[in-house]
């Protein structure tokens, strides 16, 4: 009867480790790949390429900082059909897998959302 209880702690401590390392590496596995949505944007280095991936209802970065003549490509790596609404131009309708490019030939700031899903909302700093 000691031996059964023995073996029965020795079980019980065996699945709280191992839920608690699972738990732990999944954890960090997780917020180390996915994108937080707690920041509200993400700053690119000044004359680098420059794209912003549509996934998830979401552009990612949702605000860049380029330099003026600096050309940005928008892809559509969703499931839906977006596009890219300026205050004096937009994009098009974009399916699955297209891709949208423009140069920013004036400083501002450039406020952009998808006219099919106005929550989603990006900013281009050009400097």
């Amino acid at each position: 009867m000691k031996k059964i209880g023995i073996i029965i702690l020795v079980i019980v401590i065996l699945v709280i480790l191992g839920f608690l390392g699972y738990k732990y590496i999944y954890k960090k596995n997780y917020s180390s790949n996915t994108p937080s949505t707690n920041t509200p944007s993400v700053a690119q280095t000044l004359g680098q390429p420059n794209s912003i991936l549509i996934e998830n209802f979401s552009f990612n970065p949702s605000e860049i900082t380029i330099a003026k003549d600096v050309e940005v490509t928008f892809k559509n790596d969703d499931s839906a059909n977006h596009n890219i609404t300026f205050e004096n131009f937009q994009s098009g309708d974009m399916k699955p897998g297209d891709t949208y490019k423009h140069t920013f030939d004036s400083t501002g700031t450039f406020n952009y959302y998808c006219s099919l899903h106005p929550q989603m909302k990006g900013k281009i700093i050009v400097q």
